[in-house]
């Protein structure tokens, strides 16, 4: 006890020695990892409980009784989508896979409670999910699924519409920019195939002669697949872009010519 007590003593002196500063050694990269370990484990924990709320209403519905496993979970499932620092973790621990589970239908062929599903679908549009995790998941499947399912609430359905095309861009080779898409543009005719409103059907009571009753008004749409020509700017499909461009690499010689005045001087 002696020996330790001088020792400690003989280094506490050496460190304070004037001309000498006491280093404390900085953890490496352990820390981080130490964190990723925490976030793991967490994501994976989450992960298992989602298996076995979706596991407890199946078999409350299997029984006829109300499923509300699923919805005690919920908040935290959520909060734990939304958190951008557990976005690696969430697609390395397959917790996608979980969503997936809480998507599909019950036994029953009932879809899940509206809550889940506007909740769950709000958190997936504001992740980033790469190809492979999709695939190993199985989720694309399941929105694929509510895309189509006509029991389906439509904002629900055009979320899921929304995710398909967003998650269908890398495989296709497509740009999210809005700058980079192609509009296809035609010359416009008043009885032309591409104008919507020589395909709209008559009303009901179009041949009537004479009509007595008033009635309902009936929408008319007219989506275009091919937009007009713009014969403004002379009926290029890509003159506004070349002009964009154009633009953009004349304030790029400006800003280049006055920096060398600038430097000139």
């Amino acid at each position: 006890m002696t020996v330790l007590r001088a020792q400690v003593d003989a280094q506490t002196e050496a460190a304070l020695k004037p001309g000498r500063r006491p280093t404390t050694r900085r953890r490496p990269a352990a820390g981080e990892d130490d964190l990723e370990l925490l976030a793991d484990e967490e994501v994976s924990a989450l992960r298992s409980e989602m298996l076995t709320a979706c596991e407890e209403d199946e078999e409350a519905n299997r029984e006829r009784q109300p499923a509300t496993a699923k919805l005690r979970l919920l908040p935290r499932v959520v909060s734990t989508l939304q958190k951008t620092h557990l976005q690696q973790a969430i697609l390395d621990n397959n917790l996608l896979e979980g969503v997936k589970r809480w998507l599909e239908p019950l036994p029953d062929g009932s879809l899940p409670a509206l809550n889940i599903q506007r909740q769950l679908f709000g958190a997936l549009e504001g992740m980033s999910i790469d190809t492979l995790s999709l695939k190993s998941s199985g989720l694309g499947r399941v929105v694929v699924f509510y895309s189509l399912c006509k029991r389906v609430e439509t904002p629900i359905r055009r979320s899921a519409e929304h995710l398909i095309e967003l998650w269908s861009r890398p495989i296709l080779r497509r740009s999210a920019s809005y700058r980079d898409r192609h509009v296809a543009q035609a010359e416009w005719h008043q009885n032309s195939p591409h104008n919507p409103s020589s395909h709209v059907a008559a009303p009901a009571y179009a041949n009537e002669s004479v009509r007595r009753t008033v009635g309902v008004p009936e929408a008319v749409t007219t989506g275009f697949q091919v937009a007009p020509r713009n014969r403004v700017t002379g009926g290029g499909p890509d003159r506004g872009h070349e002009s964009r461009v154009a633009n953009h690499q004349k304030l790029n010689r400006f800003k280049s010519r006055l920096r060398e005045a600038k430097t000139s001087r």
